[in-house]
């Protein structure tokens, strides 16, 4: 198996773990503690893109603070322009739009519903 075949067995994976939690996370939120679960929930999957798309920890070291130090939905929603942006430097931007496009659907019931649409719009 060559390095694209690897790739690609793991970027489907990928999108099947995304499209797997955001099932899970479909219901209404009901509690601080259930968003903080779901902040961090969305928060480990731009790191598990951003840490997929680069190689080395230089590459991802300004956008890896802000994201870590993110601690509101709508802070991880704006770094989603900043991920595509980073992971577009290193593996182009159709593969970063894709990536951020899996990680939008996370947002779903955080973020007003008018932003998924505007998000979807661009895609």
């Amino acid at each position: 198996m060559n390095l694209h075949q690897q790739r690609e067995i793991m970027r489907r994976w990928k999108i099947s773990k995304f499209a797997t939690s955001f099932m899970g996370l479909r219901s209404d939120i009901s509690s601080d503690d259930k968003l903080e679960s779901r902040i961090e929930e969305v928060r480990s999957a731009m790191l598990d893109a951003l840490f997929d798309a680069l190689e080395s920890d230089a590459q991802r070291s300004l956008l890896l603070i802000k994201l870590r130090g993110a601690t509101e939905i709508q802070t991880l929603w704006y770094l989603r322009s900043d991920l595509v942006a980073t992971i577009s430097e290193y593996i182009g931007e159709s593969e970063a739009m894709e990536r951020v496009g899996i990680l939008t659907d996370l947002f779903r019931g955080m973020v007003p519903a008018q932003q998924l649409l505007s998000a979807r719009r661009r895609r």
